[in-house]
């Protein structure tokens, strides 16, 4: 079995990332909302990052593990 690097979250990095450029929003947005569900999909104007899509359900997991990490410091 193969050694895997996790994200904060239990998730697979290699498996929780896809890249399409701003304008794919338009052209692509199907496919765009299919790999959201699959994992974080950055979006990129003029090959910089500039916006990070997730569901709700990824957002909000998100949100509990930094709600955690603060009430762990404090």
């Amino acid at each position: 079995m193969m050694n895997q690097i996790f994200s904060p979250m239990g998730i697979p990095r290699d498996s929780i990332r896809s890249d399409y450029a701003l304008t794919d929003l338009g052209n692509k947005s199907d496919e765009v909302v299919e790999a959201a569900y699959r994992g974080s999909v950055e979006i990129t104007k003029r090959g910089k990052r500039k916006f990070v899509l997730l569901t709700a359900g990824q957002f909000d997991r998100w949100l509990a593990v930094i709600d955690a990490l603060r009430h762990s410091r404090g």
